[in-house]
């Protein structure tokens, strides 16, 4: 529990969220020049967007180490 309130006091998820939200931008730009606004642009867009969020979600090992850390300090 230590390490996983560790996450949120370090601010990792809102770090992802700003990440995921750059991706996002990104995305829509490319997607949008190749493909315009049609269905199939809407649809490919999406599949990117859910694969994208999979591999985003995942903290990497820096934040996975800090709230180890900080996890423990908070126990001991």
């Amino acid at each position: 529990m230590a390490h996983e309130l560790s996450h949120v006091v370090l601010r990792h998820g809102t770090a992802q969220a700003s990440k995921a939200q750059t991706y996002a931008k990104a995305r829509r730009g490319f997607l949008g020049g190749i493909f315009g606004g049609s269905t199939s642009g809407a649809l490919l867009s999406q599949g990117v967007a859910l694969g994208a969020g999979g591999v985003l979600l995942h903290y990497s090992r820096a934040d996975e180490t800090q709230a180890d850390v900080l996890g423990t300090q908070t126990l001991v």
